[in-house]
């Protein structure tokens, strides 16, 4: 299920343009002959329509084409990071411990080595590479991972501070990656690490036998069927199915949660917003092909949220074929990957808030 660009931002770059050539509103206003409100206006990127003689004295007075001026952008989950040219992306370090020297206490762990899992690392390419052909500024932050670490007081402040400033892509489950707990749950207001929560989100992870870690949006299964469930009423809709060979499949889950920036902290106008992404795939496969879906511009629309510091959770489902023999590596590679329909329920909770925010604005 694939979802256009319903909806376009035209960005004015008037800001950046006037202080390259350390122009003032007033030496705009002498040399193009244009109101100093509507000066104003376009910095802040608050306009409402530009007259084209307008844009033609604008143009004129800084020298720049209006492809300079002006940026037609689709209004997706990248915008945010377009615009500000910045994001820093979180991935989870897997931590072990070595055997305890005699020398030392017993409840003394000793870390020997940390890894980031190859799934995570191939998402974390991915997405790398389609940041760099955007020209954005990338910045990494690891989070170590454990059995054994338990509840860190200082992942949970982190976790509260990518929502007060920058823009932000989390990559892992909360298995692979403990901060993606607590940002996920800070997201939808409720603590983490308490399965009772579940019933606050439109999916949750359904854990095999093996896999499990204490989570507000997973659990345990009782059936024979594991993947990505939808709430309330825990239908697996993305099973993860581990096949030795041919065609098996995975599933994922997609957060993202535009936060509100005050107007005293906007840097790019009014509409200036920062933004988080989530890509939470149940096993490998299941990150890469979240990766791949969140990059593909007739998907990232419809993972845009309608309203700021509301959460959209999407979930994805893809296939993965694996090579007879090769069991002795991970031959899987991503085939085919699709976005599932949102539950009505959420959809229709979203369109009441957008409207609710849109009548508090106007």
């Amino acid at each position: 299920m694939k979802k256009g660009h319903e909806n376009y931002h035209v960005h004015c770059y008037l800001k950046e343009l006037m202080a390259q050539r350390g122009m003032t509103v007033d030496d705009l206003h002498a040399q193009a002959r244009i109101d100093r409100g509507t000066i104003s206006q376009l910095r802040l990127n608050s306009f409402k329509g530009v007259g084209a003689k307008t844009i033609e004295r604008l143009c004129g007075a800084l020298g720049v084409p209006i492809g300079e001026l002006f940026e037609v952008l689709p209004e997706d989950i990248w915008l945010p990071i377009r615009l500000t040219k910045e994001v820093t992306i979180h991935f989870g370090l897997r931590a072990f411990t070595e055997p305890r020297p005699a020398d030392r206490g017993a409840n003394e762990a000793i870390i020997s080595r940390q890894f980031l899992g190859s799934w995570d690392f191939r998402a974390f390419k991915w997405i790398s590479e389609y940041l760099m052909r955007l020209n954005i500024r990338i910045r990494f932050e690891e989070h170590i991972t454990g059995v054994g670490r338990g509840i860190d007081p200082a992942v949970r402040a982190s976790a509260q501070r990518i929502f007060e400033g920058g823009n932000h892509i989390v990559i892992g489950s909360q298995i692979a990656n403990q901060f993606t707990e607590e940002v996920v749950c800070h997201a939808y207001g409720v603590p983490p690490y308490n399965p009772q929560m579940r019933s606050a989100f439109p999916y949750g992870f359904e854990w095999d036998h093996w896999r499990g870690v204490r989570s507000s949006f997973g659990w345990q299964a009782h059936g024979k069927q594991y993947g990505i469930a939808e709430l309330p009423s825990n239908k697996v809709v993305a099973p993860c199915t581990i096949v030795p060979c041919g065609e098996g499949s995975d599933g994922a889950l997609i957060l993202v949660y535009r936060v509100f920036r005050a107007p005293s902290q906007r840097a790019v106008g009014d509409d200036d917003e920062r933004v988080v992404i989530c890509l939470l795939g149940y096993s490998g496969p299941g990150t890469l092909a979240a990766a791949q879906l969140a990059t593909d511009p007739e998907y990232a629309a419809g993972l845009y949220p309608p309203a700021r510091k509301t959460p959209r959770m999407r979930a994805v489902a893809c296939k993965y074929f694996r090579e007879a023999g090769a069991l002795t590596q991970d031959s899987r590679e991503v085939t085919e990957v699709s976005l599932l329909p949102e539950p009505k329920q959420a959809a229709t909770a979203m369109k009441g808030t957008a409207a609710i925010r849109k009548r508090r604005r106007g």
